[in-house]
């Protein structure tokens, strides 16, 4: 056998390098990250991969890499200097939502009568006030508060009725303030308001109650207002409406044509008028102007002799008498005033209360 020798190992050649690799989505998704500034931390998160795309090489072009690590710590910053606020932010929506929880609030169909509310919308009324509100306290009436219901009306009937039926309702509230109070309405200081269903409420809500609630104009009240029997302290100088008026009030019919009413003087000083009698109506329909003075015009004139000492007929005064009208009436005026003045109409001076002539 001939022998033959091995033959030499090949030459080693190295493999050949990778191809180039492409950080092209590393490094756009940076820069979308880098200017999230609405959401906590993604701009930091932008600048971090950014800078991994930079270290790379392998993102083109590279100046948009350096951008978005630039915005990313910029915005960064700004997150930071809005920590602050953002926390008190938080702690004040928390303490809020406590504060809430612990108040009793409630739609105005859920409140009954003799329940008393805080409602801030209320106080921008003056009076005779329809209320839509969208935030009602129920609070004790020992407290302070803006208003109590003295009265809870049922709206019947499945379709809604309209504004001006449930308008007509809310007149019955005057009319039962006497009831609750233990003064009539137009001789009292206090406002009364009232909450009534709306269209949506009564179709979505189920609404079909008017609340009557009273309150103070002048601030807001502690304790029931119910038989406070209190009825308004004279104020010379302000203009009031005839049905307000008191027995034993002066006043200066003397007016401009835009002031309503008439103008309360003292019975000391100069006056054109002194009431000495209110004659309550009663009817349930308004019977008439004439109809209401034939009936109250017998009352006038014997509490005339109580008032003066005098008869009538003996006096030196004469008297006029106002009756409820046609469009005072569904708002609950109730009462004639008699007023005595003198018969040429000049101006008086002093109170004619039992001064026999």
């Amino acid at each position: 056998m001939t022998g033959h020798p091995a033959p030499p190992p090949p030459a080693y050649t190295p493999p050949p390098p990778p191809p180039p690799g492409n950080d092209t989505a590393l490094g756009w998704t940076g820069l979308g990250l880098s200017v999230l500034l609405c959401i906590p931390l993604a701009p930091l998160a932008g600048a971090v991969v950014a800078v991994v795309a930079l270290v790379r090489r392998r993102f083109r072009p590279r100046w948009v890499a350096v951008v978005s690590a630039a915005v990313g710590v910029l915005l960064t910053a700004l997150q930071g200097l809005a920590v602050p606020s953002i926390v008190a932010g938080v702690r004040d929506g928390i303490e809020d939502a406590q504060e809430k929880a612990s108040r009793d609030l409630v739609d105005h169909d859920e409140l009954d009568k003799g329940d008393c509310v805080d409602d801030p919308d209320l106080r921008t009324l003056d009076g005779d006030g329809e209320m839509l509100t969208a935030e009602i306290e129920r609070v004790p009436c020992g407290e302070p508060h803006d208003a109590e219901i003295f009265a809870v009306l049922r709206v019947p009937g499945e379709e809604f009725p309209g504004k001006a039926a449930i308008d007509r309702r809310t007149r019955e509230c005057v009319l039962l303030f006497a009831d609750f109070a233990g003064v009539r309405y137009s001789a009292s200081p206090y406002d009364v308001f009232f909450y009534y269903p709306t269209r949506t409420t009564w179709q979505f809500g189920g609404d079909r109650e008017i609340q009557c609630a009273v309150g103070d104009p002048e601030g807001r009240v502690t304790g029931t207002l119910a038989g406070s029997g209190r009825a308004h302290a004279p104020e010379p100088g302000k203009v009031i409406s005839i049905d307000r008026l008191l027995v034993g009030d002066c006043y200066d019919a003397r007016r401009k044509e835009d002031l309503p009413g008439v103008i309360l003087r003292r019975c000391a000083g100069p006056h054109t008028g002194e009431v000495f009698a209110v004659v309550d109506v009663n009817a349930r329909r308004f019977p008439g102007n004439d109809t209401l003075w034939e009936r109250a015009q017998p009352k006038c004139e014997r509490a005339f002799r109580r008032y003066v000492g005098t008869a009538y007929d003996d006096s030196r005064y004469t008297y006029e008498g106002w009756t409820p009208t046609r469009e005072s009436w569904p708002l609950g005026d109730r009462v004639t005033v008699c007023a005595l003045n003198e018969e040429d109409g000049r101006a008086m001076k002093g109170s004619a209360k039992g001064t026999r002539r």
